[in-house]
């Protein structure tokens, strides 16, 4: 288990180093006391909350690079300076909805106090009042981010592997008898994220109606009877 939790905190660690390792070299000349690289970052994550509008609102299909600029408020130029097209823009948009995720994720797992069934019961509340809060991001990651290529589609892999690894952890903690066995199959709690994903798609689809309460509530349930049923706790 302590090696699985440290996987799951060392995500965004290991994303930062793969972003850092694929940046472009350019000069550091200075102007105004913000060095290049600083101006540079600033340009990117404005193109990324730009991406974010655009392909959160009227779709990645129907967005085009002028369009996320004027958004931006910046120029041709500086989008490829930090892209190579609109689809190097909505991975990254992408993970940056992930890696928002995942930061507020590993806060809740580090305070003091919650059981892990209220740690996992904060998650869930969280990761769809996310969706309910900002639209855009309910559109970007639930459904823009499909059969758009096959790199879109190996990002989306990973961030279901994460959400499974996250479901996994879950169930370890609250029932250590899983044990080995739980910790090396994929099949349950792959299906546990993916069943995740659908619901948080068909309420998106249904207008956000149903409480995120009893959401979570009843999703916390369903991982409680398949720990039990693989625990052994029932026949």
């Amino acid at each position: 288990m302590s090696d699985l939790v440290a996987w799951v905190l060392d995500f965004d660690k290991r994303q930062c180093q793969k972003q850092i390792m694929t940046q472009k070299t350019y000069p550091t000349r200075s102007y105004g006391g913000i060095d290049a690289a600083e101006r540079r970052m600033t340009r990117r994550a404005t193109f990324v909350e730009a991406g974010l509008e655009s392909f959160g609102t009227i779709g990645y299909a129907r967005s085009t690079i002028k369009g996320i600029c004027g958004i931006a408020g910046l120029t041709q130029r500086y989008f490829y300076e930090s892209f190579n097209d609109k689809e190097d823009l909505l991975v990254a948009v992408y993970r940056k909805l992930i890696s928002d995720i995942e930061t507020e994720a590993k806060g809740i797992m580090e305070m003091p106090g919650p059981t892990p069934e209220d740690m996992a019961l904060q998650g869930l509340t969280m990761f769809f009042r996310r969706f309910k809060d900002d639209p855009r991001r309910a559109r970007v990651q639930l459904f823009e981010v499909l059969g758009v290529s096959p790199r879109v589609d190996k990002e989306y892999r990973s961030a279901m592997i994460t959400l499974s690894d996250w479901i996994r952890l879950f169930m370890i903690m609250v029932y250590p008898a899983l044990g080995d066995t739980w910790q090396k199959t994929e099949i349950i709690h792959t299906g546990a994220a993916g069943a995740v994903i659908q619901i948080a798609s068909q309420w998106v689809l249904d207008g956000l109606e149903t409480p995120i309460g009893g959401m979570a509530e009843e999703l916390i349930g369903a991982l409680r009877i398949l720990g039990r049923y693989y625990s052994g706790e029932l026949s």
